[in-house]
């Protein structure tokens, strides 16, 4: 049985300082199979996004890890230094942010900023970069790269801010996508057309992927594999066809009946 490429082992979350010791993750544990689009779902403050921050060591000054192994093939990247987190993030598992307007530097034009994942995770030449910021801006699907790579993150629209923020994650060839509600500040139609380039990288990139999300619709349609959070645990993981059809826990019943109102 093939390894799985990320494994996390049971990761609890605190937030620092609280007399009460409030525990936001609490011994998390699942797997994430290459190849495979897996997804995080429940409800806001389940602890989702909060353990999606973690896999990175991005989390807020405020919280702390307090125990736990999160492994990507085979290596703790708990025991990583900052530097080498850094050679880390963006090259092997890269993140796609809900809001890309706060994510993205504002007075930085969109082709700089893509530009600048390039510089420190390629060997590419400048004249490189620039080739390949537009070869990226046209793999998701933007129709006037050059345009859009002189623009800063405010004079897009929210569509083609969540395009650039995934041509800026996917610049490295990172082997793993986290994609936190990628499309919960989008209209109906934008949010269709950036699952389907999610379903289209996963192929075309071999993308393996964390979906978070609160919304079963999209979990439905995409993901492989679903582990439900509530109250900062994990209580049910598996195969979402399964899941969805014969779910075990009774907050996953209501999730889906919620779902479906």
């Amino acid at each position: 049985m093939e390894a799985p490429l990320l494994s996390v082992e049971h990761l609890t979350v605190s937030v620092q300082g609280d007399p009460t010791g409030k525990e936001l993750v609490k011994e998390v544990s699942f797997q994430i199979s290459t190849g495979k689009i897996s997804a995080l779902v429940g409800g806001s403050g389940s602890g989702k996004t909060t353990t999606g921050l973690a896999i990175l060591r991005l989390l807020s000054p405020a919280l702390r890890m307090d125990s736990g192994q999160i492994r990507l093939n085979g290596v703790n990247l708990l025991s990583l230094t900052e530097e080498g987190m850094r050679r880390i993030r963006g090259k092997q598992i890269s993140m796609v942010f809900q809001e890309p307007l706060n994510a993205f530097n504002p007075v930085l034009r969109i082709g700089a900023q893509i530009a600048e994942m390039l510089q420190v995770h390629t060997d590419l030449s400048a004249s490189q970069r620039r080739a390949r910021i537009l070869e990226l801006l046209k793999i998701v699907e933007i129709n006037d790269p050059l345009r859009v790579a002189s623009q800063y993150p405010h004079q897009l629209s929210g569509g083609l801010r969540q395009r650039a923020m995934i041509a800026q994650a996917i610049a490295a060839k990172p082997r793993l996508l986290i994609a936190d509600e990628p499309t919960s500040n989008l209209d109906v139609t934008i949010q269709a057309r950036i699952m389907e380039l999610f379903r289209k990288l996963r192929t075309e990139l071999e993308l393996t992927m964390i979906l978070i999300t609160h919304d079963l619709g999209l979990v439905r349609e995409l993901a492989d594999e679903v582990v439900v959070f509530c109250g900062g645990k994990v209580v049910e993981k598996g195969f979402s066809k399964e899941l969805f059809d014969h779910p075990g826990h009774p907050y996953t019943r209501q999730l889906l009946e919620a779902s479906l109102l």
